[in-house]
């Protein structure tokens, strides 16, 4: 959620060893779909709601063609020059 977890509660949760989670958090973080943020000595790890949204309605106009049934998404939104 916005408020973050540790990479290692992270892993835990998901299963994973702490290296492969590592690899992918950072290429997560790099595409801009979570923040990363150090908090002492961890780093805690936040879902970037709105860049996921972005992300999720791309796929569903690229990939599904604009047919949520597909995909199992919800209708995309139409693009503003916000976005």
């Amino acid at each position: 959620g916005e408020a973050g977890m540790a990479a290692g509660d992270i892993a835990a949760r998901v299963g994973a060893p702490g290296s492969t989670l590592s690899f992918h958090l950072k290429e997560l973080e790099r595409t801009g779909l979570v923040t990363a943020r150090r908090q002492q000595r961890q780093m805690l790890y936040a879902v970037d709601y709105g860049a996921m949204r972005r992300f999720m309605d791309f796929l569903q106009r690229d990939c599904c063609q604009d047919h949520p049934d597909i995909c199992g998404c919800r209708p995309a939104k139409a693009s503003t020059d916000a976005d």
